[in-house]
């Protein structure tokens, strides 16, 4: 809504959520917006967009290689990420050198305008 300019696609495996997601879109009449009904790890190399978002999808090393293989090359990953999110990037280290991923690091993000600020990991793929 804020973005009309961006073209978004929402990614949900659950047919319920995903029709209540295609509901809202249509309701808010978001012509930028579409939901595709499937899993990251089907849908990879059938994407190749410039972002990934994630959030409560999976623990990061497991969430890397779901991403990576949704996002083009040099595009950006941002998984909202709780408080253990150094922990998280720390053990995700070898995920992130197997797909070539750069400048992986912890964000903390919306001072001001959330409150609690959000805690996201970025990182780039190759």
């Amino acid at each position: 809504m804020l973005l009309p300019k961006v073209d978004v696609i929402l990614v949900e495996p659950l047919e319920r959520r995903a029709r209540f997601l295609a509901d809202c879109v249509a309701e808010l009449g978001l012509t930028n917006a579409s939901v595709l009904r499937g899993r990251a790890e089907d849908l990879g190399g059938q994407l190749s967009v410039d972002v990934v978002t994630a959030r409560a999808v999976a623990p990061l090393e497991r969430l890397v290689p779901l991403t990576v293989g949704l996002v083009r090359r040099g595009g950006m990953v941002l998984a909202i990420k709780g408080s253990g999110a150094v922990d998280e990037l720390r053990r995700a280290q070898p995920a992130l050198r197997r797909v070539g991923a750069r400048s992986a690091e912890v964000l903390s993000i919306g001072h001001g305008k959330v409150n609690p600020a959000a805690t996201v990991v970025r990182f780039f793929a190759r």
